[in-house]
Order: C-alpha cells, then sequence, then structure tokens
C-alpha cells in the first residue's frame, strides 16, 4: 500500500509541474490522479497507518491489538486527508466550493489532532502518529505553495 501511495504521490508532483508549464493532458492527469488519491485515503488510511497489507486485511490477528479509539482516529483522518486533496484538486481547476472543502479537511484535521491528544499512546502508536503527520506536514506545504501561487497568478 506504501508503493501505491508513493505512485501516487509522484504522479501527482508531475501533473502539477505539467500544469504550470501548461502541458497538453496534464489537467487530465491530475484530476484523475488527484480523485484516486482521495479515494485511496478515504478507503485505505486505517489499513495504510496500520500496516495492514492488501492481502492481511481480512485476518483476524492483525486487528488484536488495535484500540477502538485509535482506529476511530485513523477513519477521521482519512476523511479530512481527502477532504484536503478534493480541496486542492477543486481550488486549482477553479470549481466551486474548494473554500468549503478546504475548511471541512481542515475542521476534520483539527479534530484528530484533538483526538491524538486525548489519546494514552503506547509505542507502536507514537510511530504511526509521527508518519501521520508527517502526511499533514506535506499537504499543508503544497496547500500553502499553491495558494501563495495561485494568488501571484502563475495557475
Amino acid at each position: 500500500m506504501i508503493k501505491l501511495e508513493k505512485n501516487l504521490f509522484v504522479m501527482f508532483l508531475i501533473s502539477i509541474a505539467g500544469k504550470f508549464l501548461n502541458l497538453d493532458g496534464s489537467g487530465f492527469m491530475f484530476v484523475l490522479v488527484l480523485m484516486v488519491l482521495a479515494f485511496y485515503y478515504f478507503i485505505f488510511t486505517f489499513f495504510l497507518l496500520n500496516k495492514i497489507k492488501f492481502d492481511e486485511i481480512f485476518k483476524k490477528y492483525k486487528y488484536e491489538k488495535i484500540n477502538i479509539y485509535w482506529a476511530f482516529a485513523l477513519i477521521i483522518f482519512g476523511w479530512g486527508h481527502s477532504l484536503i486533496i478534493l480541496g486542492i484538486l477543486f481550488y486549482i481547476q477553479n470549481w466551486l466550493g474548494s473554500y468549503l472543502i478546504f475548511s471541512i479537511g481542515i475542521l476534520i484535521y483539527c479534530i484528530f489532532v484533538l483526538i491524538l491528544l486525548l489519546l494514552k499512546f503506547d509505542n507502536k502508536q507514537i510511530l504511526y502518529s509521527k508518519e501521520i503527520l508527517k502526511r499533514i506536514g506535506i499537504y499543508t506545504l503544497i496547500s500553502i505553495f499553491i495558494f501563495i501561487t495561485r494568488n501571484l497568478g502563475f495557475i
């Protein structure tokens, strides 16, 4: 699952570069990649951040040590993450509702961070929360960059 995420992220960066350079077909690639990435995070974030592979999704032993609150927090994070990605898509494509989608995504991120602060962690979950914060940082920086360049007229 991590390889798929990395490949989609690289395709996202390539499509952003294509949008900046006004290459033919980059808009279609941009929309397609971000829709797949948003769908991927919406459905598979729980499995991705718990290091569960596709072939182990239905194995009972993979879920024995997962806290129910941690599972709930990861599902909320997946929803927020997919909304942030859709907000990026809507904003760059000049579609209506981009600010609303961004606002809901940021609100869900805030709820997720509050849940993280309230949960008691073991060592395994602390490592996962570092990965989550890394993802939040990456997409936040991309969002800020896109907003800045959009206001300057580059996109």
